[in-house]
């Protein structure tokens, strides 16, 4: 759709009894069209650069992988199948009874338990300020039910779990057997 545009002119008419001009303001209403161009077009005249020329460019600016970087990430990956070890072992008797099952098949862990109930526990990521890395565990289907876990460094090759609920102090508390159970009864109740 156009829109109209205003402009003015002048126009020069002449008295009959003086010799001056006299000049008078009209308003005349002129509509401008815009030549019509596909969002195609627009993409094109937006960006000249490829797909294959923005790839190679984001891979130039990526860091290098060092040998320390892959001892974190190797170190960082044992962890975290520790940790879903550490979730099968607590959790055994219910795996034993039927009530649990776990399954490891996707980069993520899920605890399925009876009545339809799903737990995830999601690797987010690695080298985050204030700790070695972050798990994210929810309840599948309820938004609110979520809580981060986060591995931290005590030094010696020794790791240390802890469950964040809030940001508040008294709402982080070291993951262990007693934490889980208790946050899972909780969720299951509401």
């Amino acid at each position: 759709m156009t829109k109209p545009v205003k402009t003015t002119a002048a126009k020069v008419t002449k008295p009959v009894k003086t010799t001056a001009a006299k000049v008078t303001k009209t308003t005349k209403t002129v509509v401008a069209a815009k030549p019509k161009t596909s969002a195609v077009s627009q993409t094109r005249n937006i960006s000249k650069i490829t797909l294959a020329d923005k790839l190679k460019k984001i891979a130039e600016g990526q860091p290098e992988t060092t040998p320390e970087g892959e001892a974190r990430k190797k170190s960082w990956d044992k962890q975290i199948n520790n940790l879903y070890k550490k979730v099968e072992t607590w959790l055994s008797e219910y795996s034993k009874g039927g009530y649990i099952s776990f399954d490891t098949s996707s980069d993520s862990f899920e605890l399925n338990l009876v009545g339809g109930h799903q737990v995830i526990f999601q690797p987010i990521e690695m080298n985050i300020l204030g700790a070695m890395g972050r798990v994210d565990v929810y309840h599948r289907g309820y938004p609110p039910h979520k809580v981060m876990l986060l591995l931290h460094d005590k030094g010696s090759s020794k790791y240390h779990w802890e469950l964040w609920k809030g940001l508040k102090k008294d709402e982080q508390v070291a993951f262990n057997k007693i934490t889980l159970e208790g946050l899972l009864d909780q969720w299951i109740d509401s």
